[in-house]
């Protein structure tokens, strides 16, 4: 269902940390390394952080169990130079795209973060960027951005690429970077009482505007827990500015890894929509930044979408 990718394994050697984040941008982040611990393929945390880089045609990190405890994170970052065809994105319009994790049993604890935040798109960019000026609409990607107060700046912050399978980067506003987008693919169960999260920034001064959500694909056997899968636009307060749109969140659980292998290279007709997730108790919400709601456009709610495995039929005996 993905090709293109080199595989790199979470067990490399130490240039695996250098290759999976950016060391000039995040030049304090080799110590946080430190306190990941790296055994047999089973990646642990303790109090670090650690990054994803979305290098094009390298971009799928593999594992054969991933933990992320209390206070420690892993961050995806984005690659809003991407075009993404799969997403809809053209030469004249850039899509952006993140990484891809792929393995084993994953487990946020409670304090634990996967995320993207502020990783997508940065200010005035993306097809859904918000209009660049004071109390401008905010930027748009699953749901529209909405209208600040100044009514010659009411433009953008249009909704783009696809919802099922949802990889592009939100949309910058004025002054903030949009979600950035995750992949996350699991041969077995994801629980979650951490937070798994792809929100827009707010509103980075007085005068600007949200930026959107970005993109959540959470794929497993099972997903369980009580924690939180979101993909929420900036909100900017009591600010004269508009919030950002909301992004997009889909999620495909059920057995067996096969079928959902198969169900992500388009056999749709082996998954069935579905309202919710029967064991995760927690919070999935791609809900619009709060801002200012006297305009014409409203910041929108992006896309949640929960599709499940087609449990297969009885067993038939025939007796002659």
């Amino acid at each position: 269902w993905k090709t293109g990718f080199e595989r790199k394994s979470i067990d490399d050697n130490s240039q695996y940390c250098l290759s999976c984040f950016n060391a000039t941008t995040y030049e304090d982040s080799c110590l946080n390394f430190l306190f990941f611990l790296i055994v047999a393929n089973r990646l642990a945390t303790n109090g670090g952080t650690l990054y994803l880089d979305a290098n094009e045609g390298s971009d799928l990190f593999t594992f054969d169990s991933l933990d992320v405890y209390e206070d420690s994170a892993l961050i995806f970052i984005g690659d809003y130079e991407r075009v993404n065809l799969s997403s809809g994105g053209s030469d004249g319009g850039y899509h952006g795209a993140g990484a891809v994790a792929c393995g084993g049993v994953v487990r946020v604890h409670a304090g634990g973060a996967i995320h993207a935040d502020g990783q997508g798109f940065t200010p005035r960019m993306g097809p859904g960027k918000g209009t660049i000026g004071n109390y401008a609409r905010g930027a748009g990607y699953g749901g529209v951005g909405g209208d600040g107060t100044s009514e010659s700046l009411r433009t953008g912050g249009e909704t783009y690429g696809t919802n099922i399978w949802p990889s592009a980067l939100g949309s910058g506003s004025t002054a903030s970077s949009g979600g950035g987008a995750v992949w996350l693919i699991s041969e077995g169960e994801i629980l979650v009482d951490g937070r798994i999260s792809v929100d827009g920034g707010g509103a980075a001064t007085a005068l600007s505007a949200g930026a959107a959500g970005g993109s959540l694909l959470i794929v497993a056997g099972q997903v369980t827990g009580s924690g939180m899968m979101v993909a929420r636009g900036g909100s900017v307060g009591g600010n004269p500015t508009a919030g950002g749109g909301g992004g997009k969140i889909t999620v495909l659980y059920g057995e067996t890894a096969l079928k959902r292998d198969k169900i992500l290279a388009g056999r749709l007709d082996l998954a069935r929509a579905v309202d919710g997730l029967a064991g995760f108790d927690g919070e999935v919400t791609a809900a619009a930044g709060s801002g200012y709601t006297g305009g014409e456009q409203q910041a929108e709610d992006g896309v949640v979408v929960f599709l499940q495995v087609i449990p297969a039929g009885g067993t038939v005996l025939m007796v002659r």
